[in-house]
């Protein structure tokens, strides 16, 4: 039995997502990938490829896409109207670990829409079983929900809808190499199965050993199925087609940057003149010694590389743009009863599709919350509202501006839209806006012509 084993399902799919993983670590992961996204010329020496990779920059599209397409959920806190008392007094710390209940979503949202899929854990902090519910307050125990990314899991099985196999591996503290000056850390294979949490640990050699087997019942219950959410958006990464282009983008910034380095210095050359033995033979004092008949002149790059390299990178720009607003493009779209209420005969985003599939998964995770608190009801999370706001509204900004030039609405009806859809901040009225439009006009025609 290796505890360490990985299941062909989820060792296929941490391949897959390597190329996102570099993407999201940035220039660093990027450059410490090398050849994988940065090939080498075929008569580049070593030391060049090296020079080249230690200045190669990301442009990070692919993560400020996946940013901004959370954003657009996330951009305020949702209504918490409806979640049961007992569960809002842990809102604030989720995780046990100071996280909010937003902020672990928002993660785990973000995280979905890089991968395709991400995964939370509903815990208790205590693991052996107490007699009453005031022990349980004595001994400080709570429920706890964190978030697993898919390169953590090792192995998930389902059965009839649920998970009944959840394996992943986490760094914790290791309480007895730590110390005052230092910590250090350890990994930890956490298997899951029903009713049942097993750890294990190295603590000598490479043989992982079992540390603790706990027994797991929920309000004196066992459970058919653990307890596991999965938020799985789609087969593949959403954004797979940009991930690909923005590690082209990366290539191909590369090979201009290194064209223009190039480019900057002209070449001399010289006619009629022997080989020089050192420097000092050929130049004096910023002069050169040429022969009777010699002749000296600079060859300079004619450019047209550079506009056909920059030409190529507005393009793949363009493209990007184009694969990173993929997600927002309305198109028929199947949704479950749960997901239908007014969007059943309308075209919806695939954004706003992933948004309803968030919207369950919250509240499964907080149907399991509150188990752990005794309660059969936990109450419930819509993010409709911000939905409709920010994803799937009727008109867009550019619209509501046309309709201003064509006098239809007002200025302070745009101003108030925009404000409403989080477009720009609240921190000014519209009167204060007009004021400053005004000063700025005043400046404009006082400024010197140049």
């Amino acid at each position: 039995m290796k505890i360490d084993s990985i299941s062909n399902e989820m060792k296929e799919f941490h391949e897959k997502i390597k190329p996102i993983q570099a993407l999201l670590g940035g220039t660093e992961a990027m450059r410490a990938a090398k050849q994988t996204y940065l090939p080498k010329f075929k008569s580049e020496t070593t030391q060049d490829y090296n020079a080249r990779l230690a200045v190669a920059t990301l442009t990070p599209y692919f993560e400020d896409t996946i940013k901004s397409m959370a954003g657009r959920v996330f951009y305020r806190q949702f209504a918490l109207d409806d979640v049961h008392d007992d569960v809002r007094a842990f809102v604030e710390d989720f995780n046990g670990s100071g996280k909010s209940m937003s902020g672990i979503f928002e993660s785990v949202f973000f995280e979905s829409l890089g991968y395709s899929r991400s995964y939370v854990v509903i815990d208790y902090t205590l693991t052996e079983q107490a007699k009453t519910r005031e022990e349980e307050k004595n001994l400080n125990a709570r429920p706890y929900a964190f978030k697993v990314s898919p390169d953590q899991v090792l192995d998930i099985r389902k059965s009839n809808g649920g998970i009944v196999l959840f394996k992943y591996i986490h760094a914790v503290i290791d309480e007895e190499q730590t110390n005052d000056f230092e910590i250090k850390y350890q990994d930890e294979i956490v298997l899951m199965t029903p009713a049942r949490t097993r750890f294990y640990r190295k603590l000598s050699g490479n043989d992982w050993t079992l540390v603790k087997d706990v027994e797991i019942r929920v309000g004196n219950k066992a459970y058919d199925h653990v307890f596991v959410e999965e938020l799985k958006l789609a087969k593949k990464p959403p954004l797979s087609n940009l991930a690909e282009l923005n590690i082209k983008h990366w290539q191909s910034q590369s090979e201009q940057d290194n064209i223009l380095s190039k480019a900057r210095m002209p070449i001399l050359k010289m006619v009629g003149v022997d080989q020089p033995t050192s420097e000092d033979e050929l130049i004096i004092a910023g002069a050169l010694f040429l022969p009777l008949g010699g002749d000296a002149s600079y060859i300079e790059h004619s450019g047209a590389a550079i506009k056909a390299g920059q030409e190529a990178l507005n393009k793949l720009e363009e493209q990007m743009a184009v694969a990173g607003s993929k997600l927002l493009m309305r198109t028929k779209m199947a949704l479950t009863d749960s997901q239908t209420k007014n969007e059943s005969k309308k075209e919806v985003s695939e954004l706003m599709l992933y948004s309803l599939k968030l919207n369950d998964f919250m509240n499964h995770v907080l149907d399991k919350f509150g188990l752990w608190l005794g309660l059969d009801d936990a109450g419930s999370i819509d993010i409709t509202d911000n939905l409709q706001k920010t994803i799937e509204s009727e008109i867009s900004i550019s619209e509501l501006i046309q309709s201003v030039n064509h006098a239809i609405i007002s200025k302070k009806s745009v101003f108030e839209a925009m404000v409403a859809w989080n477009a720009i901040t609240d921190n000014r009225t519209f009167e204060e806006e007009q004021e400053q439009i005004a000063l700025e006009q005043i400046s404009e025609i006082a400024a010197p012509m140049a």
